[in-house]
């Protein structure tokens, strides 16, 4: 079962995501499968554009830098989990990268048309492992479940 709530205003999204200890998240699923981008309903933006939509929130209303915002969705939610060797691009870190054109990255799906391509992703990397290459998903699922470990 599906829930779309719409209870924030645009204010306090903004205001949220301006706050420097506001990390992002998204309490989405992976699909098993992958849908034809033109594919009516079946989905829900979120689980195919919610970090493209935060991008664009930001970088749009001028909320924080590019470096700040993608801090906000790696090394530092990364590192408030205690998560070892992620969120980083360092030697000795899992490879999980995302090559993108951050002033022109921009999510497509919408409630009818959920598995539209977002705009501005080139190559991402999950664990070394290519997952989208030339903005095209090659449908492998490379990434693993990651406790929380104790320092």
């Amino acid at each position: 079962v599906q829930g779309i709530y719409t209870c924030q205003s645009m204010e306090d999204v903004l205001t949220f995501m301006a706050d420097p200890q506001v990390y992002a998240g998204c309490d989405w699923f992976s699909y098993p499968v992958h849908y034809d981008p033109a594919q009516r309903s079946g989905g829900h933006p979120r689980g195919t554009s919610t970090m493209c939509r935060r991008i664009e929130l930001i970088r749009d209303y001028g909320l924080r830098t590019a470096e700040e915002c993608i801090r906000t969705m790696t090394g530092g939610p990364a590192q408030s989990l205690g998560m070892k060797h992620r969120g980083l691009l360092k030697v000795g870190y899992a490879a999980d990268i995302c090559v993108l054109d951050y002033p022109n990255v921009c999510a497509t799906s919408d409630y009818l048309y959920p598995f539209r391509k977002n705009k501005g992703i080139s190559h991402v990397l999950v664990n070394g492992q290519i997952a989208v290459r030339n903005g095209a998903c090659l449908g492998h699922y490379f990434g693993q479940v990651v406790c929380h470990e104790y320092q």
